[in-house]
């Protein structure tokens, strides 16, 4: 009995040490990290050309093998929620989860309600976008569970909403001004629909008047947390009052304690650049932060039932 208690410690150990080895290949290589303005997130040649970075028209984009009898995760909005691509690689790992992303460039998400065909021949590519990303994940979710995880780049919305900006004045106004109706009505129709869904919160940027020592690149400066998370408990608290018609228990996840002290955030933390450009974190950066999505990962990772049956319990020494 001691030598099989023995060796079933041993095995542990080694599974353990197994995982986190695969936990940490998935966040990026150290050298490309050296290099910030190449350090942006990945996205397969069938979504998006090199050129782009992120797909530019409506684009359902299928980030891994797709089967649709699978668990799905859906990533869905502006470029808010493509820089947290690599951070939820991480956290799925090699779960047998299906990965789906609709993600547009200034595309905050929404529901425009275009629900005929005359209203989607005149939308924009945004309104498809979102339009396209609400269809497939009623839809999945009569197959098999999904997960929406949802982001945006609040602040930059809600600070044209607060000014009272007109939509003519410029794009981002006009989504700003989408954002305050649609976005809503996003969310109301995702909690009658019952979709599962959690929502990444205000990510910090490099604001636009940053001043660093003379010669420094201005992404690696150490920058006022007010500045760089500008309106933050004013910011969290509209997105997390424009959840509550989501169903069950939707998280706001808030990844700016990992890159930010209550005073301060870092451009530069263990030899990793935080900011790919000034209003994106970087790759290698993002990869870092699987831990904030694994609890949304796990509600979704299909339970693992042992050869011959059983109750799950693979190693009978913590049955």
């Amino acid at each position: 009995m001691t030598v099989l208690i023995r060796a079933l410690l041993v095995l542990a150990v080694a599974l353990v040490g197994l995982t986190v080895t695969g936990s940490t290949s998935a966040s990026a290589s150290p050298e490309r990290a050296k290099n910030p303005r190449t350090d942006y997130p990945s996205m397969p040649s069938s979504c998006v050309a090199r050129k782009d970075l992120i797909p530019q028209t409506p684009t359902r984009c299928e980030m891994n093998d797709y089967d649709g009898s699978r668990p799905t995760l859906v990533l869905w909005g502006d470029s808010h929620a493509w820089e947290m691509i690599p951070a939820i690689r991480a956290a799925l790992g090699d779960r047998d989860i299906n990965f789906v992303a609709y993600v547009l460039g200034g595309c905050a998400p929404l529901d425009a309600d275009i629900d005929t065909r005359a209203k989607r021949a005149k939308a924009s590519d945004c309104d498809l976008n979102n339009d396209m990303a609400l269809r497939f994940v009623q839809e999945q979710q009569q197959v098999a569970p999904v997960k929406v995880i949802l982001g945006g780049a609040w602040h930059y919305y809600l600070e044209e909403i607060r000014k009272g900006s007109k939509p003519d004045e410029s794009y981002r106004a006009r989504i700003a001004n989408d954002v305050r109706t649609d976005t809503p009505r996003l969310f109301r129709t995702l909690g009658q629909s019952r979709v599962d869904v959690d929502v990444v919160g205000q990510t910090l940027t490099v604001p636009e008047t940053a001043t660093c020592t003379k010669g420094r690149n201005p992404y690696v400066c150490t920058l006022p947390r007010s500045r760089a998370v500008p309106k933050e408990a004013a910011n969290r608290r509209y997105v997390r009052n424009v959840m509550r018609p989501l169903a069950g228990s939707p998280r706001y996840i808030e990844v700016n304690d990992a890159l930010c002290s209550r005073q301060t955030c870092r451009g530069k933390i263990d030899g990793v650049f935080t900011f790919y450009d000034d209003f994106h974190i970087s790759a290698t950066r993002s990869g870092t932060l699987g831990r904030f999505f694994a609890p949304s990962v796990r509600d979704i990772t299909p339970a693992v039932t042992p050869v011959g049956g059983g109750d799950g319990c693979v190693l009978i020494l913590f049955c």
